[in-house]
């Protein structure tokens, strides 16, 4: 396997540039690494459970659920969850949510209460279309930087149907390649 230090003599980079492009993303990967376990424990404070709890209410009321299932569901949603509907609610409408005083059978009320938990799940940090952690796309982002800085050439892939081969690489993944390698020996360590 080719270290960072490798992958930038074969990106020609300047040898008087290697040591600081190669700090800057040694910094990346550990600010990667730290930010995942910080991610981690966001996630067992149970922000990721109010999402799910959210988009299923959401879908509830998108389906036109019957009011007296709505008003079930509530119930049983976690205490927190409500906090962050009603707060939002609250942003939206100047108005406190007292859940009792929606009339579910009225569209108005359906909407205002679907668009505070869209907001709540916003809020949450995992709307639909959140794929990637954020640590990955800052990391990803700051190699595509490095590559782009040290070369003054876009990042490119290789393909299965390169005339180069099948075990060809580009200088953007053998950047990439000892960069992931550092989070193995991280995680044994």
């Amino acid at each position: 396997m080719a270290t960072i230090h490798a992958a930038l003599v074969r990106l020609n980079v300047a040898p008087q540039k290697i040591g600081f492009w190669e700090v800057t993303l040694e910094r990346a990967a550990e600010q990667y690494c730290y930010d995942m376990d910080l991610e981690d424990r966001r996630a067992s404070l149970g922000s990721r459970v109010s999402y799910k709890e959210l988009i299923r209410f959401k879908d509830a009321l998108r389906r036109d659920t019957s009011t007296a299932k709505l008003v079930e569901r509530w119930n049983k949603l976690d205490a927190s969850t409500q906090v962050f509907v009603s707060m939002h609610y609250r942003w939206q409408t100047s108005a406190t949510l007292s859940f009792s005083d929606l009339d579910l059978s009225q569209n108005k009320d359906r909407e205002a209460l679907r668009c505070a938990m869209n907001g709540a799940t916003k809020w949450l940090g995992n709307k639909p279309g959140y794929e990637y952690p954020i640590p990955l796309l800052n990391l990803v982002r700051t190699i595509i930087s490095v590559y782009k800085t040290a070369t003054d050439k876009k990042p490119g892939f290789s393909s299965e149907t390169n005339s180069s081969g099948v075990n060809y690489t580009t200088p953007f993944e053998d950047l990439v390649a000892p960069i992931t390698m550092l989070f193995v020996k991280w995680d044994v360590a």
